[in-house]
């Protein structure tokens, strides 16, 4: 299941979003050839191509033992540690490197739950939503229906 369109109404709403919304040209890659459309209005394709980027790019892909499994993870924290923003990613291991290495970086769920305190959202449609997730194979530290808990004890509601 492909629900980018409404991570995208809880990253930012109806309004313009203050921040950009960005991935990189080969987590679009990565995704496509998972068959996932992730072309979207709110979501900003950058490509790491700039020496500072390329640099980066190769820490990171040490740092997070990149293969091609981790590629898009890494050029997401290569972007972020260049440019200084928040990195989303859903990978814990990577997330864990990223965050011990000074990268703000949040999951997918840190999105559904701005989303809620923000009023972009139901508790109720989040959790449908999560549920369709772990429905379609995402992974996630709580069964079905087990989001609310979750984001409680995790302080994400407060």
């Amino acid at each position: 299941m492909n629900r980018l369109d409404v991570l995208g109404d809880l990253a930012h709403g109806p309004a313009a979003s203050p921040w950009r919304n960005i991935t990189t040209a080969t987590v679009v890659k990565e995704m496509q050839r998972n068959g996932l459309v992730v072309r979207q209005k709110w979501l900003e394709t950058v490509h790491i191509d700039e020496p500072d980027e390329i640099r980066a790019l190769l820490t990171w892909a040490e740092h997070l033992s990149a293969g091609r499994r981790d590629l898009g993870e890494a050029t997401v924290c290569a972007w972020a540690d260049v440019h200084g923003g928040v990195t989303v990613i859903d990978d814990g291991g990577a997330r864990r490197t990223a965050r011990e290495r000074g990268l703000t970086v949040h999951g997918s769920l840190w999105v559904i739950a701005e989303g809620i305190k923000a009023g972009r959202s139901s508790l109720c449609s989040a959790n449908a939503l999560v549920n369709q997730l772990i429905g379609s194979g995402a992974r996630y530290p709580f069964k079905e229906n087990g989001f609310e808990e979750w984001a409680a004890k995790a302080g994400l509601l407060a």
